[in-house]
């Protein structure tokens, strides 16, 4: 029997209080908030709340919403003090996202976009995920990001291979693994790192143990569904299989899309946080966001039928990659209430259902993949 994982939740899921998010993000877009101390010190305290709840060994601590950079894609070292000074200690991050407006210049990160910024901003990542480290080699999740059209897909990949060129040797140094994530489907726009064959090429560029992958079966199952494929699920473990043990670390959660009898909703069009952001002929920002289907549910929503076939590509990925080797698992699943109270989410997670996905993942260890 393989030695037993370690389970962290994804921050961002495991805030009883949402409105934190937006309050710890402001600090970095908003004057007046940098200056309100009393909060600062408050929001920086450990969540103890989860601290060993349900049998997780810590967070994924999300870069992204911590007010943690100027925007420059400078470290904001008075907000990371009060992280050090708390003492908490992570094993796993998530990097900055492109999902956000470019408005927010601290927060937007899109890798396939080219600019230079991207490498001052990334090695301030890096630097951070060391700091604020639990372990010897920790894993930073990337998102490799979108262009506008598919005609710029090669362009694309090379903005994001010059900028990881420009920071392996960094990474080396902090001893931080990139983990470059598979991405989910949008309308709007093309990310790179949704096809196997674009993150394969991306990796084995350079060879290193520092540019890794990290797995999302959620993600994936949003691209299949546009498919239309008979059987999606051994599509899924032939991706599995085509990356093998260049994936070093895991996003699980379940999705409803690849069931027989799911429907795409209709793209919706938002005026804040969004999956792309455009200029509009004005020259302000426009933000539109599409139903990716990405819905970060606890296997308790899993479908009966579905089931046996989820379960076999997780499996798949623990026998064929490097995730079990480095230890850890991420559950991306949002809560079902917030403040612990009020229902946002009839298919969240509650303690039971986490309970639950750490026991029958750390069954399937106990099983020969079939």
């Amino acid at each position: 029997m393989k030695q037993p994982l370690k389970h962290v939740l994804e921050s961002s899921c495991g805030m009883k209080n949402p409105f934190r998010i937006f309050a710890e993000f402001g600090f970095s877009e908003i004057p007046g908030l940098k200056r309100v101390n009393k909060y600062n010190r408050k929001i920086a305290k450990t969540r103890n709340g989860l601290k060993s709840y349900a049998g997780f060994s810590g967070f994924e601590l999300g870069l992204w919403s911590l007010g943690l950079f100027l925007r420059d894609g400078s470290i904001n070292h008075d907000r990371l003090r009060h992280f050090i000074n708390d003492g908490e200690r992570y094993p796993r991050f998530h990097a900055c996202l492109e999902i956000v407006p470019e408005y927010f210049k601290s927060t937007h990160f899109n890798l396939a976009n080219g600019e230079q910024k991207n490498v001052h901003f990334l090695k301030s990542q890096i630097a951070i995920s060391r700091t604020l480290s639990s372990v010897e080699k920790p894993v930073l999740v990337v998102h490799p990001g979108f262009v506008e059209d598919i005609r710029n897909k090669e362009a694309g990949i090379q903005n994001i291979k010059k900028t990881l060129s420009e920071v392996i040797a960094y990474a080396e140094q902090q001893n931080v693994i990139l983990g470059i994530e598979n991405m989910f489907w949008n309308d709007a726009v093309y990310y790179i790192g949704m096809d196997a064959e674009e993150l394969r090429e991306i990796i084995d560029t350079f060879s290193s143990d520092f540019v890794k992958i990290t797995f999302d079966w959620g993600h994936l199952s949003t691209v299949l569904s546009r498919r239309k494929l008979k059987d999606p699920y051994n599509e899924i473990d032939n991706y599995i299989s085509y990356l093998g043990k260049r994936i070093v670390h895991t996003h699980i959660n379940y999705n409803h899309c690849l069931e027989p009898l799911w429907q795409p909703k209709v793209s919706l069009k938002r005026r804040f946080f969004a999956r792309a952001t455009r200029r509009s002929s004005k020259g302000g920002v426009r933000v539109m966001a599409t139903e990716t289907h990405d819905e970060h549910l606890p296997f308790s929503s899993m479908e009966r039928d579905g089931r046996e076939h989820f379960l076999k590509n997780i499996k798949t990925l623990f026998a064929q990659s490097d995730v079990v080797e480095h230890g850890f698992v991420t559950h991306e699943v949002l809560p079902q209430k917030v403040f612990s109270i009020f229902p946002v989410n009839k298919e969240g997670a509650a303690l039971e259902d986490h309970k639950h996905d750490i026991t029958l993942l750390n069954g399937l260890l106990a099983k020969p993949s079939s």
